[in-house]
């Protein structure tokens, strides 16, 4: 598992300057949050970052997004993660793009409440067809909630695709997470995320081998 510092900031030059931040910090790569930004100029200090970068996107009907997210993807970028939200077609179309670029994906759900059981086994095996990589947000409020999701995403679990998980009650180094996700104190004000030094010390000891 990789921890990653999820950057948001109006501009890709305040980006840049978190994302210094986020490698002094022990982060292994850098997520951009596209959909935050006030525009899309300078998207080519992408290849300055330095360290790996997830380009990421929330659901929006901004038109210059989309060119925007494109383009990002020619320069140096290790993952581009999507929202499930967007059109089935402008997901396939934009992941179809990033592999002929070398670029892996990320499908990305963000339920505003915890789906039935049924529902979300569903939506998990819908977005692994779209992707070997899946990060699903939970909105959790208790331990039951937690439980629910659990259970579901094991009866799921015959669709190989490998996850990340982020919840409020969720254990940060959950080893069928691929990524653990973290901010600094300016990169990100997602209260669910825990600060990346945390993340990147639960990782070294869950990853140390045993006596």
């Amino acid at each position: 598992m990789r921890a990653c510092a999820v950057l948001a900031g109006n501009s890709m030059q305040e980006l840049l300057q978190k994302a210094s931040d986020a490698k002094g910090r022990g982060a292994d790569l850098v997520e951009v949050c596209f959909d935050q930004l006030n525009g899309y100029e300078d998207i080519e200090l992408i290849e300055s970052f330095p360290l790996p970068v997830i380009v990421s996107c929330r659901y929006s009907k901004d038109k210059t997004l989309y060119s925007a997210l494109k383009k990002s993807l020619k320069f140096k970028t290790e993952f581009v993660d999507i929202d499930l939200s967007f059109p089935k077609s402008f997901i396939e179309e934009i992941f179809s793009y990033a592999r002929s670029n070398g670029i892996k994906t990320i499908v990305s759900y963000y339920p505003e409440t915890l789906p039935a059981q049924k529902t979300l086994k569903k939506v998990i095996e819908d977005m692994s067809i779209l992707s070997n990589h899946i990060k699903i947000t939970l909105p959790a409020k208790s331990g039951k909630n937690f439980e629910a999701f659990d259970e579901t995403f094991g009866t799921s679990s015959k669709t190989g695709a490998k996850l990340t998980l982020i919840s409020s009650m969720h254990a940060i180094a959950d080893r069928r997470n691929f990524i653990g996700y973290g901010k600094t104190d300016s990169s990100s004000n997602n209260r669910h995320l825990p600060h990346i030094e945390d993340v990147k010390k639960l990782i070294v000891e869950n990853t140390r081998p045993r006596a």
